[in-house]
């Protein structure tokens, strides 16, 4: 008979292993005096583990032998006592995974399960066809964008209208990261037709007596002017005139917007500018006039005056900043000064008139105020005709008045 060391069941000879456990068989007598138990087997020290193994599916299992009948009956008594019911089918299952051993630790590790690694290629793809079609769409709206903005240029939509002229798309151009060079040199072309509205308004301006429009056509008009002279200067950034052009449009639009401060430092900046340009220097001596600061008003109509002699505007104002020091003669020699260069200018005519009243020369009053009202007042926006017709009654009366007063005693020596 054999023993099984593990269990302690008895199996035939003929058998190696353990129908149950697997285990190697022991030879023994079940006749002998002694305990019919296993003998001591001396402990042998395990041969050292492999760095890592993978553990078998199943234990081998020796090949069945025939039995003898009473052994083949005890046999089948021990299998029935240690498995009462037949064991329930088994699903199949995964290969169980490579186990490692740390020979320091004494302790097994089972390796990780690999992962799918296609998730992290998928995204970077996603990434990658999203940044070539963003691409792809930038330079096609790029450039459908350049190709308006050339079309706005050939058209002679400029500045206007707003959104979509050639200067808002440059502008958007500009901000995408296109070159202001290159789009310059495609506007560079049409530099004269940008800026020849606003050399228009800047002659009209220096005319004595030339009619603005209203004030709100006005202030739409220079801020088109500004932009379009803004522009000029990224286009021609050399042309020291544009510069001072585009300083006086702006400090024009703050003026007109009652932001006199603002107004001041543009028309000073643009008068260092240009310094043969007489026109930003005449501006200032209107706000210095308006806030009683008459020696910077006639400092500035002085310059004017040396940098173009020929033009009536700081003459005029020049006078006024006279008149209103209360220096009459000095004020009366610049308003004739103007008269002689705009002889139609009924300006200085109504400043003339009002010196004239104070000195009590009534007859001079009546002659100048029916000049002003005589001239074509339609190029005189800021004059109020109505104040001037009242004027004119008044200074009538007291010419009459002065007319049939008796006539003084002589005074004899």
């Amino acid at each position: 008979m054999k023993l099984c060391p593990t269990c302690n069941k008895q199996f035939a000879d003929s058998l190696t292993f353990c129908q149950q456990d697997g285990a190697r068989l022991l030879s023994f007598d079940p006749n002998a005096a002694t305990a019919p138990y296993l003998p001591t087997i001396p402990p042998t020290r395990p041969a050292p583990l492999a760095p890592t193994f993978t553990a078998p599916a199943t234990q081998p299992v020796a090949r069945a032998v025939p039995l003898k009948p009473a052994m083949e009956t005890q046999m089948m008594g021990a299998v029935t006592q240690a498995n009462p019911r037949p064991a329930a089918p088994t699903t199949p299952q995964e290969p169980p995974l490579p186990v490692t051993v740390d020979y320091i630790t004494n302790r097994a590790s089972v390796a990780p399960k690999k992962r799918n690694n296609w998730l992290p290629w998928l995204l970077v793809g996603l990434i990658a066809l999203l940044l070539v079609g963003g691409f792809g769409v930038y330079r096609f709206w790029a450039g459908s964008s350049h190709r308006a903005y050339e079309a706005a240029l050939q058209k002679g939509e400029l500045v206007q209208p707003a959104g979509t002229s050639a200067y808002d798309l440059y502008q958007q151009l500009k901000r995408d990261g296109v070159s202001p060079d290159k789009l310059n040199a495609l506007a560079k072309p049409y530099l004269a037709k940008l800026t020849a509205q606003s050399q228009q308004m800047f002659s009209d301006l220096a005319l004595p007596g030339k009619r603005e429009a209203a004030p709100e056509e006005a202030q739409n008009a220079w801020e088109q002017t500004q932009r379009a002279l803004t522009w000029a200067t990224e286009i021609d950034p050399r042309n020291t005139k544009l510069i001072a052009q585009a300083s006086y449009a702006a400090g024009r639009l703050a003026f007109l917007r009652n932001k006199k401060d603002e107004a001041l430092q543009f028309w000073k900046k643009a008068a260092d500018q240009d310094k043969t340009w007489f026109l930003p220097l005449n501006s200032l001596s209107v706000i210095y006039n308006e806030r009683k600061n008459y020696p910077a008003a006639r400092s500035a109509c002085e310059e004017a005056i040396r940098r173009e002699p020929n033009t009536a505007l700081p003459y005029n104002n020049l006078g006024t900043a006279w008149l209103l020091a209360k220096d009459d003669v000095k004020a009366e020699e610049n308003y004739r000064k103007a008269i002689s260069l705009a002889p139609n200018w009924p300006r200085p005519h109504a400043w003339l008139a009002e010196i004239a009243m104070r000195r009590k020369d009534y007859q001079l009053a009546v002659e100048e105020f029916e000049m002003v009202l005589s001239l074509d007042v339609t190029t005189e926006t800021s004059l109020d005709m109505n104040k001037i017709r009242k004027a004119l009654e008044e200074a009538r009366k007291l010419l009459e008045q002065a007319q049939i007063a008796p006539p003084a005693t002589p005074i004899i020596p």
